[in-house]
């Protein structure tokens, strides 16, 4: 019988190797350790693992729960969360991919192992909820050049060029970015948002709002003016 296959995508190296060595001497097949979001989705889908294990604060552009869910869209693989978050938000974000299990930092081997065996034999068993492609999570997003692909309410990633964004702005746990045309909804930070967009015309004016420099016509007092 043929090892279970299981990515690991941590972006402190330390957590990394120590995750990769507790697979090993428990007879798991390590597919491969990445650091990027990125990485993770291109890994994933060059030799599809059984089980990844995913950090959510990754290193480039696309996070640990966007990562998760662009290769549940494809394939529904068991999901085990590593993190030291554990606010609402963040928590509502990752129940949107249905992860099979959360894991605080720090945690020990025996949490890790005994996470794992429950989510393989969930997928044995076939308990598995609702399939990643039957939610529509607001906040999925990735920028990919000078484009920016935002999850709508239809299921679809709707590209929106990086220049066509007017401004951007923050409310609650929800941040709204706006065009001549459209308003999209985030669920994730103002500085997550902002550090997506990699056009240097972007600049953030106030706690809540970051703006495209070049929309500006005027500057009134304290308002800026298309």
């Amino acid at each position: 019988m043929s090892a279970i296959k299981i990515l690991v995508a941590e972006n402190e190296l330390l957590i990394s190797e120590a995750i990769a060595s507790t697979l090993a001497d428990a007879g798991y097949q390590v597919t491969g350790q990445v650091s990027h979001g990125e990485d993770a989705v291109i890994a994933a889908a060059g030799t599809p693992p059984d089980l990844i294990i995913m950090d959510i604060k990754l290193d480039g552009k696309m996070d640990g729960i966007a990562a998760a869910w662009l290769i549940r869209k494809q394939k529904e693989i068991p999901l085990i969360y590593l993190t030291d978050m554990d606010d609402k938000q963040t928590i509502s974000r990752a129940r949107q991919t249905n992860p099979s299990a959360y894991l605080l930092k720090p945690f020990n081997d025996r949490q890790l192992l005994t996470s794992i065996n429950l989510a393989l034999y969930n997928r044995s068993h076939n308990r598995e909820a609702e399939p990643a492609d039957a939610m529509v999570p607001a906040d999925v997003h990735y920028v990919i050049r000078d484009v920016f692909f935002i999850k709508n309410k239809k299921g679809n990633m709707e590209k929106v060029k990086l220049e066509d964004i007017n401004y951007i702005e923050a409310s609650g746990a929800y941040t709204y970015v706006y065009t001549d045309t459209d308003k999209h909804t985030l669920i994730m930070s103002l500085n997550h948002v902002l550090d997506s967009i990699t056009l240097p015309s972007f600049v953030r004016v106030h706690k809540s709002y970051g703006i495209n420099i070049e929309k500006v016509t005027e500057i009134k007092g304290n308002l800026f003016r298309k």
